[in-house]
């Protein structure tokens, strides 16, 4: 369902966008549509959680030209995934375009089994920003906390500061 347009036959206490799924709304249009749309959908103090990405910590390499560079492998069976990332920043639009190149290789063979390109376009926000958005639209943010998976495995929480890149943003519906 188009999250600008939420359409339910109930109201909920929590409503959650979880892995940067926030940061696809490029317009502030869009994140007008979406926050009302949520709103409605929430009991009185009912919960927004929402992850978005911060533009203060991205890497320095994306705002080149060249962009960043990064890759990673995973093994399965006899199976080889490589995956090629391309990211570039422009900080005039706070638009993170991250381009991934799959490979799967079979180990064995030796050979190429298959190939496959995607590319997101991501906007980022600075905490400062996003509170202010949240309140134009009559939520208000009870706070920012890292998102960081690997702190969330053990069970830690902790206050989002200028250089976390995955924000987890909790506001509650003003009413």
């Amino acid at each position: 369902m188009d999250m600008r347009k939420i359409r339910l036959d109930q109201r909920s206490d929590v409503a959650t966008v979880l892995f940067g799924g926030f940061g696809y709304l490029e317009k502030e249009e869009d994140i007008g549509l979406f926050f009302g749309s949520v709103s409605n959908h929430l009991n009185r103090r009912g919960l927004l959680m929402f992850e978005f990405w911060q533009n203060s910590a991205v890497l320095p390499p994306a705002t080149s030209k060249s962009g960043m560079k990064t890759w990673d492998q995973t093994e399965t069976g006899d199976r080889l995934i490589v995956q090629l990332n391309l990211s570039r920043y422009d900080p005039h639009s706070n638009v993170l375009a991250v381009k991934f190149d799959f490979y799967i290789i079979d180990r064995k063979k030796k050979e190429l089994v298959d190939e496959f390109s995607e590319t997101h376009r991501v906007r980022t926000y600075s905490i400062s920003q996003m509170r202010g958005l949240l309140e134009h639209q009559g939520l208000k943010a009870l706070g920012f906390y890292d998102a960081d998976l690997s702190r969330a495995e053990k069970a830690e929480v902790a206050p989002a500061s200028f250089s976390t890149f995955r924000v987890m943003a909790v506001a509650r519906v003003g009413r």
